[in-house]
């Protein structure tokens, strides 16, 4: 078996692994959500596709020391894009949008119950 497909064999458990020790090191300071391909595909599926992971944090948090602690967990092979927002901001259009397919691996700041509630705008002519 070669390298490429070792590790994209390998990475459903990366990914797993990774996202319970941010979890773990997060605990209630952030809500986790995972969107884009692998939220609309799964965790599980070994295709060649990046982690898009969205971290909110409570206003009063640091979202500079959040997000260098999750690259600071994050594997070096594991190709990831890491976007922190703070919870005023993730709950504009833009974002809700984003999150139309997501996977939430801890939401502490109960962000998943409002965007559940928000009904989309309709589209203006």
């Amino acid at each position: 078996m070669n390298a490429r497909r070792k590790t994209l064999n390998e990475r459903p458990k990366t990914i797993k692994e990774y996202l319970e020790k941010l979890g773990q090191a997060l605990g209630s300071k952030a809500t986790i959500i995972v969107f884009g391909g692998r939220a609309i595909h799964g965790l599980e599926t070994n295709e060649a596709r990046d982690l898009d992971i969205l971290i909110v944090v409570d206003d009063t948090e640091n979202p500079q020391d959040i997000e260098e602690l999750a690259y600071k967990l994050k594997p070096k092979h594991l190709p990831a894009d890491i976007i922190l927002a703070k919870k005023n901001q993730a709950k504009n259009n833009i974002t809700r949008q984003m999150l139309r397919h997501r996977i939430v691996i801890s939401d502490p700041l109960n962000l998943n119950k409002e965007l559940k509630t928000h009904k989309p705008r309709e589209r203006r002519s």
